[in-house]
């Protein structure tokens, strides 16, 4: 089946570019990543002045020569485990759209996940930010600044 990632003629894969393993298509073979501050290939996790624990997908926008990326972020410094009551979406910006991003605002305060950044054309661009949630509580906040906290006066 060549995992959708090529053509399979005569029982073997003929791979696209990017997933030639030679053998299943399987692979996706990358090109190396820079390093940031928090880690190889990373663009953005969270904003510590924002208490935003971590982030979830995103796709970077060109607007003006720079790019603004809509995120997932975790509110109270939490991590991916509360995303159904802490995901809120967070709107950044970068100078390449492999960043490190900024954190400029929260578009769309918890509930909300999965946001895509879309400009609709026309002669004014208008910028759309689907997703899931609306910003409607589900429920209330898990509070993981003080358990973050604990941890730094440990260390």
């Amino acid at each position: 089946d060549c995992h959708l990632n090529g053509v399979c003629e005569g029982g073997e894969c003929r791979c696209d570019a990017a997933w030639d393993d030679g053998e299943s298509c399987g692979h996706l073979q990358l090109l190396g990543t820079a390093m940031t501050a928090c880690g190889p290939g990373c663009a953005y996790h969270g904003a510590a002045e924002a208490h935003t624990g971590t982030s979830w997908g995103g796709n970077p926008v060109q607007v003006d020569g720079k790019y603004y990326l809509a995120v997932a972020e975790m509110a109270n410094d939490c991590g991916l485990g509360p995303w159904r009551t802490n995901s809120q979406v967070a709107i950044a910006v970068a100078s390449t759209p492999a960043g490190p991003f900024k954190r400029l605002y929260t578009a769309i305060p918890p509930w909300s996940h999965n946001p895509q950044l879309v400009v609709a054309p026309g002669p004014t661009p208008t910028y759309l930010i689907y997703g899931i949630g609306n910003g409607t509580k589900n429920g209330p906040l898990t509070n993981c600044t003080a358990t973050t906290q604990q941890q730094q006066q440990q260390q």
